[in-house]
């Protein structure tokens, strides 16, 4: 079984976020254009 992703995406797409993850988005986006994130064991 893979990684559980917990987003995948950027922030134009997609509105809905945890909190932290919105955070780290909003400071990664002037670097990338798409951020995945998963959980890893």
């Amino acid at each position: 079984m893979g990684p559980e992703v917990l987003y995948e995406g950027n922030l134009n797409n997609n509105t809905h976020y945890q909190p932290a993850i919105f955070n780290l988005l909003r400071r990664v986006e002037v670097y990338v254009n798409c951020v995945r994130i998963e959980r890893t064991k």
